[in-house]
């Protein structure tokens, strides 16, 4: 019989560090990776779809990537505002026919389309070419001037490229290519528009998204003497007196970044601030987005690192022991450890051990188990006052006072 008890619950707001589990509708990839953000879009067992199925799946793709629908949007601007720095001939030159017709490998209907409207050949001959042939194609009537390079660009759908193209590519060759030092009323717009397109939640293609920034990123990024210095008086003052107003009227409802933006919206900060100066939150957008390029790799240690001289098999030399403490450095037996020794000499009728020496520097005696020494000599029988008397006497003190070296055995 089970014990019945109040139930506890075991749920726990989650921590940093936690895995949660993926909205429903989440595509995860086999392999137990996230897909990049950056990467160019798949389609599954394409042999068993039609063109219809394959553009839903790409409409699919785009409706769920905030970022994908902010660079189809990003081209879409710089088409119509037709910048000398943004022009067909430069993109062709750096995205040509044959790589823009690669990305569209598993679209023929795509790349059909493409074919047929720049070439004019039939339809079914045009599908039926690989994407090196159909960019040959076209590359030919580009080249002979039988269709201009505005129709090369206007074939191309925005939405396409940002969705089978590289889009961290394409973003970071707008950033590249813009002149973030004239402060022009055309790149202002520009800018404008694209803070305005980071911080909609509603893409222009009808679907709602996530902004990629939020108006704190924008407001964080830009430094406050930046802010205090350029933007104008009358805007910082109409800002001061909004947050006044909304302490009196709530003053539980904060005033927050987003609120500041409302009255310094991003025409008054493009007219205002240096473009380049607003570059930090354009890198804060690419980091968002998962477009940051990739860190260099880790420089690996070169394998055997330290015994490059060494041949092959070969074991390294074995470490030089520092000297003892105290020891001559003339003799090599004098280098080893520092430790103090007990060296003992196996001697069968030895009956006791004798000290012989110490190590020094306050290290412990050193023991020998020498030979006992033999009896002391009887006193002198030589008569007080005789001649050598007091010559024999040291000679025999000294002699069993200092042991023989014979009998001595030292780590030497």
């Amino acid at each position: 019989m089970t014990a019945t008890g109040p139930r506890v619950s075991t749920h726990r707001r989650p921590k940093k560090g936690d895995t949660l589990p993926l909205p429903l509708g989440t595509e995860v990839p086999t392999g137990g990776s996230m897909p990049d953000p950056a990467s160019p879009f798949e389609h599954r067992d394409l042999d068993k779809k039609d063109d219809e199925t394959l553009r839903d799946e790409a409409k699919s793709h785009l409706a769920r990537r905030p970022e994908l629908q902010l660079v189809a949007e990003l081209l879409t601007k710089l088409r119509a505002m037709a910048f000398p720095w943004w022009t067909p001939e430069s993109l062709r030159e750096r995205w040509p026919a044959a790589t823009r017709l690669g990305w569209l490998r598993e679209r023929a209907d795509l790349r059909q389309q493409i074919t047929v409207a720049l070439t004019g050949l039939a339809p079914k001959a045009a599908r039926r070419l690989a994407p090196s042939a159909q960019a040959a194609l076209v590359d030919a009537v580009l080249d002979e001037g039988d269709v201009s390079h505005a129709a090369f660009e206007k074939a191309h759908e925005p939405a396409d490229l940002a969705v089978y193209g590289p889009a961290a590519e394409v973003w970071r060759e707008m950033l590249a290519r813009m002149p973030w030092e004239q402060d022009t009323p055309e790149h202002q717009e520009l800018i404008a528009w694209l803070l305005r397109a980071l911080l909609t939640s509603e893409s222009a293609f009808g679907a709602k998204r996530k902004p990629i920034l939020t108006s704190w990123d924008v407001r964080t990024r830009i430094e406050g003497h930046l802010w205090h210095t350029h933007i104008p008086l009358e805007i910082r003052v109409a800002i001061d007196e909004a947050r006044h107003a909304r302490e009196k009227e709530h003053p539980r409802k904060p005033f927050l970044a987003v609120d500041d933006l409302a009255i310094a919206t991003p025409e008054v900060l493009t007219e205002n601030i240096p473009l380049r100066e607003l570059m930090e939150v354009f890198l804060a957008a690419e980091t968002a987005m998962g477009f940051s390029p990739p860190p260099p790799p880790a420089k690996e240690a070169p394998s055997g690192a330290g015994n490059d001289a060494l041949p092959a098999g070969a074991l390294p030399p074995v470490p030089v022991i520092p000297k003892a403490l105290g020891g001559s450095g003339d003799d090599p037996a004098d280098s080893g450890p520092a430790e103090p020794m007990t060296v003992r000499k196996p001697l069968s009728d030895a009956p006791r051990e004798v000290v012989i020496a110490t190590a020094g520097d306050g290290a412990e005696d050193v023991v020998s188990s020498a030979a006992q020494a033999p009896a002391a000599p009887p006193a002198s029988t030589r008569a007080p006052g005789a001649e050598g008397a007091d010559e024999d006497d040291l000679a025999r003190t000294n002699q069993w006072a200092t042991p023989n070296v014979d009998d001595l055995w030292t780590n030497h």
